[in-house]
Parts: C-alpha cells; structure tokens; sequence
C-alpha cells in the first residue's frame, strides 16, 4: 500500500495536470493580427490598472455595449465610465495577469475569450482579494485601430 506521502505527491501531480491542461490546450502561435488585437486588451488593463478610465476609454468605441457580471442589463460607454470612474477611486489593483484563450480576427471585427487573474485592494488597510473572471469582449476595426464593442465577464468560482 502507498504511504500517505506518496499518494499527496499524486494527487498533487494530477490536479497541476488539470490546472496545466487548459494552458497545453490553448498554446499556440498567435498570428500578427491576433497579435495586433491582443495588444490592444494588454494596454487596456495596463490604462484599468492605473485608474486611467479616459485612457482605457480612448480604445472604446462609441457604440460600446458590455453586459457585466452582476448588472442587471448592459451598460453602454457613459455608464461604464460612470462605474469605472467609481472603482478606480474605490478600489486598487496590486497585480494582474492575462491569459488569452482564444482570439478570432476578421477584417472588421475581433472576438477575444481570456482569463484575467489578480489581486484587488478596496483601501490602504485592506490586504487584498484574489479573483479570476473569464471575459469575452468584442472589438471593431475603425480605419486601422481595434475599439471595444462589446463584452462580458463571469468571475471563476475560488474553492
């Protein structure tokens, strides 16, 4: 019979394979215009994470519609910034990171599935909160520039 040592550096072997499979699963060689996209999320959240709403907004389009996790319907972009401006004042983001699932690009639109993890403080005293969400969001290609559309968010249960 195994010892209990050996059956905890199995069990810890199979769930790494499970939280890794999704990563093996997904690895691929981005082409330049996914490329081109995903650059576009990466200087959003990086603008997000300063509390720069007007930064993060200049890639929004004017159309932008997101339905976020928790509101009852879709917010468009005066909304979002309304809400946006209240958590950047409210809430601070210590660490993040991003991982693309999947990215479609056609020539007037780009669909982009990720995973975002991180580490949000709602004030000086507060030590944090760790959280993943997967997002979906929508961009469009006005003259040569991706613009957010479109999107929506569903936190990852923690257990």
């Amino acid at each position: 019979m195994p010892s209990s040592k050996t059956l905890v550096l199995v069990g810890v072997g199979f769930v790494c394979m499970l939280l890794l499979a999704p990563v093996a699963l997904f690895a691929q060689e981005w082409s330049p215009a996914q490329k081109d996209v995903w650059k576009t999320v990466e200087k959003m959240w990086e603008l997000y994470g300063k509390g720069d709403v007007e930064g993060e907004l200049a890639y929004a389009d004017d159309e932008l519609s997101l339905w976020l996790q928790g509101a009852p319907l879709p917010v468009d972009k005066a909304s979002y910034r309304k809400w946006a401006t209240y958590g950047s004042k409210v809430e601070q983001t210590d660490i993040y990171e991003l991982k693309p699932v999947a990215i479609l690009v056609f020539p007037e639109c780009a669909l982009v599935h990720y995973y975002i993890s991180g580490v949000w403080k709602s004030g000086p005293l507060d030590k944090g909160q760790f959280g993943t969400t997967r997002i979906t969001d929508v961009y469009r290609n006005k003259g040569g520039k991706w613009l957010w559309i479109g999107g929506h968010n569903t936190d990852v249960p923690q257990k």
